[in-house]
Formats: structure tokens, C-alpha cells, sequence
């Protein structure tokens, strides 16, 4: 069932001014890295999520 299915982490650092996140294998190997906008889930938590989606597909490119 878990044939071809590839694991990886995603660190994210969000923040009231913008958000950052890297993407890496489970050994620890960077694939990419992306920004977004602010992501202070405590003032705006759906502006916060379009962020890190932001960042994600960033990072995906």
C-alpha cells in the first residue's frame, strides 16, 4: 500500500511579517525552500494558512 509514495517534513517558521519553509527528505536532504506572507494564526488564521500554502508551493516550484 505504501508503494510510491514518497515521505517528506516541511519545517515552517510563520511570523507576523512573513513565513518561510523548507522541505526535506526524512533524512534530512533540503528539496526546496519558499517564502509567503504573514502567518500570525493568532490575528488572522486564514490569511496565516494561505501563507504557508504560498510558501509550499513555493517550495514545490
Amino acid at each position: 500500500m505504501t508503494e510510491g509514495v514518497v515521505r517528506l517534513l516541511a519545517g515552517i517558521d510563520g511570523g507576523g511579517t512573513g513565513t518561510r519553509l523548507r522541505l526535506v527528505t526524512p533524512e534530512g536532504v533540503m528539496l526546496g525552500e519558499g517564502q509567503g506572507g504573514p502567518a500570525n494564526i493568532a490575528t488572522d488564521a486564514a490569511q496565516g494558512w494561505r501563507s504557508v500554502g504560498d510558501a509550499l508551493a513555493a517550495a514545490l516550484a
